[in-house]
């Protein structure tokens, strides 16, 4: 017979060693005469799609939670767990949403602290001092300690993180079965593969970021003639590697609406996705360099990831890979340098 047992986690001398150390913060307002400390967390300023949560709660230190931890370094049956022995031993909690179309309005930062505010006001009773992870909120008249990395220094802060994070991965489960075929329950709108790859099929539900997303003209032409320095360099980089024996597979492959990569070659049992970044100048490789950010890696390994699994390469090994093009005071490529993007 399958084990019936509620769950319950394995905890050690660690975990109450831990607990001692992140209640530091609390017994610091404590001793300063602050009787109702309420730490404060979000979860989902990250994702494509879906709200952002944010979670206001004041424990109870005669109720000690062992276990309390940033929710990221927890198990989904431990954050599960977690959250109901904060429901049930909390003096008070709350948490809030702020909307896809209100992020879109304000920006997620803007957004992120509205629903903290909220959250702050519908806590009873109202705290008297907050401990928030790594910002502050405006209008708030409590008096406020920012923390950074405060989920993994205040028991407070990491009881919020997991209110924040189980709510809205249960909101993003719901959303799956409203939205099929985003695969909103697995990836809770992050930007995956899977969930790349829907957004092709199927564009964007009214879940979706639209600011978050980068947005590439329609029915632009991805074979048109070289009619700038950057589409000449791109040439350039295609003619330069196919003499090397790579093989192009796609040149400007746009991932709608919001992903697009230069050039994808293959060779041996390597699939390339190529960035190509013209500059001039004595610091052009820096500039160059600098252009391709983490936002940028990151969507290009998604694409990539996209690209192999849908085109038949998913055995090969995925290469980013920068070509950086010297131009000379005409324009024109005098060097190419290719250099692996971590």
């Amino acid at each position: 017979m399958p084990n019936s047992r509620p769950y319950k986690p394995r905890l050690g001398q660690r975990d109450e060693v831990r607990y001692r150390e992140m209640s530091a913060f609390e017994i610091e307002a404590k001793t300063d005469g602050y009787t109702a400390v309420a730490g404060i967390d979000e979860a989902g300023r990250g994702p494509l799609a879906g709200p952002v949560a944010a979670a206001a709660v004041i424990l109870n230190p005669e109720q000690p939670i062992i276990g309390l931890n940033d929710s990221k370094q927890l198990s989904a049956k431990k954050r599960l767990w977690l959250e109901n022995e904060i429901k049930a031993k909390a003096l008070a909690y709350s948490v809030a949403f702020v909307d896809a179309s209100r992020i879109d309005e304000i920006n997620i930062l803007a957004a992120t602290k509205e629903a903290m505010t909220q959250a702050v006001e519908e806590l009873e009773p109202l705290p008297d001092y907050l401990l928030l992870d790594a910002v502050f909120l405006p209008g708030i008249n409590q008096p406020q300690k920012s923390l950074i990395k405060g989920d993994c220094k205040s028991n407070s802060i990491a009881a919020a993180s997991i209110l924040a994070k189980t709510a809205r991965d249960r909101f993003m489960e719901e959303a799956d079965k409203t939205y099929p075929g985003y695969s909103f329950a697995q990836n809770k709108g992050y930007g995956t593969a899977a969930h790349y790859s829907a957004l092709e099929k199927l564009g964007l539900c009214p879940l979706h970021r639209l600011s978050f997303l980068k947005k590439i003209k329609a029915g632009a032409s991805r074979t048109t003639p070289a009619k700038n320095k950057g589409q000449t360099a791109e040439q350039r980089v295609a003619a330069h590697l196919q003499r090397q024996g790579y093989k192009i597979l796609e040149r400007n492959f746009l991932l709608a609406p919001f992903a697009e990569a230069d050039l994808i070659l293959s060779k041996s049992n390597y699939l390339y996705v190529v960035e190509v970044k013209a500059r001039s100048g004595p610091a052009a490789e820096t500039a160059a360099l600098a252009a391709i950010d983490p936002s940028k890696v990151s969507k290009l390994r998604l694409l990539a990831s996209y690209y192999a699994e849908s085109r038949g390469f998913s055995d090969h090994t995925i290469v980013l890979l920068a070509a950086l093009c010297q131009l000379d005071s005409q324009g024109k490529v005098e060097r190419i340098k290719y250099l692996e993007i971590d």
